[in-house]
């Protein structure tokens, strides 16, 4: 029993080494810590790297219209990381009078092409909105993170070192700083931080809208079975997702997401799935504004993304609406986009029209009480 138990710290040691907990994280990557919140002083070190330009096209009938360029750059940053970032933007006939980007930091082994690129796309022809995706560390593979590197990987650093890229791109491509958020698994993880750090570059934070958040406390080595279980689900569960994008004619929405790189899957595994597992995520979305506004779908089915204790973090924060897809499963996060871009098209809306952001009109398409009572009383001063 002696020998059981011993060799059960020796384990237990050598997996909090691996993954350590969020103090240590924070530690790791040089943050000063005020009030719970990790100060990381990142900043756009050098020029943009611009690695490629296409032209963006929309049919209209049978003429292929060009209305914008598609632009991937590599931005590096002070703590001597690279990043792919992805912009979509518009010629000023296409794009809409609403003063606002989104936004979408990357899930876990992806890619800004593929499900973000498709998406990415949509938004720009559907909503005439301009886009941003931002790649995880390294995610150019043309470096090699170093292993300090990689262990100063946190999802607080990483959301950090995102709103200071924006906050770059907006001086030199002229584009809004009112963001609208997007971010699924690892994305929606970390997006809550750019609440935290919008305000630091002069960014601000209209609507976080995630997916699929994971892992909102720390994993243990009583947990791995757990693990072990999400995985075996995930994959059952493939057969699920590929027939529901199916009906939605987007099986397309899968080519390209998966970053294959020998480097990119190195970091993945080595330097951000230790703060995956950290809970990190959880102790992010506690310390981000009461006052956020959002929308966050959570699925039944996958096991590291417990309802009820999302819902308990997010309590304190009545703007953010939490909804609950019972017979989901993780990787259902890739389908029903059609949604995503409707609350887009309504934030788009009231803001093109100058009207006050309304968080109930976005998520429901119907206005808040608030906005209905004030309606009611203009028309009765009428």
């Amino acid at each position: 029993m002696g020998i059981t138990h011993a060799a059960y710290e020796l384990v237990d040691a050598a997996y909090n080494t691996t993954f350590p907990s969020v103090e240590e994280l924070w530690e790791r990557g040089g943050a000063d810590v005020v009030d719970g919140i990790p100060d990381f002083n990142v900043e756009v070190v050098g020029d943009p790297k611009i690695l490629d330009e296409t032209e963006l096209y929309r049919w209209e009938g049978l003429k292929r219209r060009k209305i914008g360029a598609v632009t991937l750059l590599r931005y590096d940053t002070s703590d001597g990381i690279d990043r792919l970032v992805s912009m979509r933007r518009l010629y000023d006939q296409y794009r809409s009078e609403a003063d606002f980007i989104t936004t979408t930091s990357t899930a876990w082994t992806t890619t800004v092409n593929g499900y973000a690129g498709r998406r990415d796309r949509r938004i720009a022809l559907e909503a005439g909105i301009q886009t941003v995706s931002i790649g995880a560390e390294g995610s150019t593979n043309q470096q090699h993170l170093t292993r300090s590197m990689r262990e100063g990987i946190s999802l607080a650093r990483s959301a950090q070192s995102e709103q200071a890229i924006l906050a770059r791109l907006s001086k030199d491509f002229d584009l809004s700083t009112q963001h609208y958020g997007l971010g699924d698994s690892r994305g929606g993880m970390l997006k809550p931080g750019h609440s935290i750090y919008a305000p630091m570059y002069g960014n601000t934070m209209l609507f976080t809208d995630i997916k699929a958040p994971c892992v909102p406390d720390k994993l243990n080595v009583k947990d791995l079975p757990k693990v072990a279980l999400w995985l075996a689900t995930e994959a059952l569960g493939t057969l699920s997702v590929t027939a529901s994008l199916a009906r939605d004619s987007d099986l397309g929405v899968l080519l390209n997401t998966f970053d294959a790189n020998p480097q990119a899957m190195k970091v993945a595994l080595l330097g951000i799935m230790p703060a995956l597992m950290s809970g990190e995520a959880g102790r992010l979305a506690e310390a981000a504004p009461d006052d956020m506004n959002g929308h966050t779908v959570l699925y039944g089915h996958d096991i590291l993304s417990p309802a009820d204790r999302w819902l308990e973090i997010y309590s304190h924060k009545p703007d953010m609406f939490m909804k609950d897809v019972p017979e989901g499963r993780h990787a259902h996060l890739v389908t029903k986009i059609g949604l995503q871009i409707a609350r887009i098209m309504r934030a788009e809306e009231l803001l093109a029209t100058n009207q006050a952001f309304d968080d109930g009109y976005v998520i429901r398409g119907i206005r808040s009480r608030t906005k209905k009572q004030a309606d009611l009383q203009l028309v009765v001063n009428q």
